[in-house]
């Protein structure tokens, strides 16, 4: 289920143990900041090669998957995944959840 508005803002200042997802304090800290956006987000059938070998390099890159992950966000390289990369990451945690 999507996050409502409200919940979007929310969690865009919330305090997590493992760390900051503020996206105002890890945003301007990404590799990709002053990159042209088209290439992290590539039309359907596109690559998303070039994008993640930024990701590879980026200090910020788990605070990015975190924060696609808690949006589910479905569009664009988050973290250096794809949105097939992050469904299938969303997938195995619910079934470890389910398992513990």
């Amino acid at each position: 289920m999507p996050l409502s508005s409200e919940q979007r803002v929310n969690l865009q200042t919330r305090q997590y143990s493992d760390g900051e997802l503020d996206v105002r304090v890890w945003q301007p800290k990404a590799a990709c900041v002053d990159m042209d956006t088209e290439e992290f987000f590539p039309e359907k059938g596109g690559s998303a090669r070039e994008a993640r070998k930024k990701c590879l390099g980026c200090e910020v890159t788990r605070q990015c998957l975190e924060y696609a992950l808690m949006t589910n966000t479905d569009f664009g390289v988050w973290g250096g995944l794809t949105p097939p990369d992050r469904r299938a990451v969303r997938k195995l945690r619910k079934l470890k959840q389910g398992s513990d």
